[in-house]
């Protein structure tokens, strides 16, 4: 006898797994110098763009880094024997409340962290347009 509860667990933590690979390998993909190159322009970059390919691969990231959280959350359901408990301070012990704290908690790290990665990843990908600026005027 399969525990049905169990078997949807552990398909729901591979299939999560599987989408946070697919996350991770799409947005490191998405290099800096590969964003530089997608703006630019043959005067200089569209700022516009940039900052919009910047922002979906921190968004990419970011979304991959909390799936896989999820992934070993969802583990540890697994894992961890269905009668141990401790108490947590600062954790509330309603359900809906732990889901409204977490969602919060986790949207305001996701937002402050896109925004972070974002800045970042421009910064990148304007010092590799230079670069790229500064090698094609040494061919000539």
């Amino acid at each position: 006898m399969v525990d049905l509860n169990a078997m949807f667990n552990v398909a729901s933590i591979a299939m999560g797994f599987v989408a946070a690979v697919c996350f991770c390998i799409g947005a490191a993909t998405n290099r800096p110098k590969n964003i530089a190159l997608s703006s630019a322009t043959i005067v200089g970059a569209n700022p516009g763009l940039m900052r919009s390919l910047s922002a979906q691969r921190a968004q990419y990231l970011i979304g991959a880094l909390f799936l896989i959280a999820s992934f070993a959350l969802q583990v540890g359901v697994v894992l961890v024997p269905k009668d141990v408990q401790v108490a947590l301070p600062f954790v509330p012990e309603s359900p809906l409340a732990l889901l409204v704290s977490v969602l919060v908690l986790a949207s305001a790290v996701a937002f402050f962290l896109v925004k972070w990665l974002t800045n970042r990843t421009i910064q990148a990908a304007n010092q590799s347009l230079g670069q790229m600026r500064e090698d094609q005027a040494r061919r000539r």
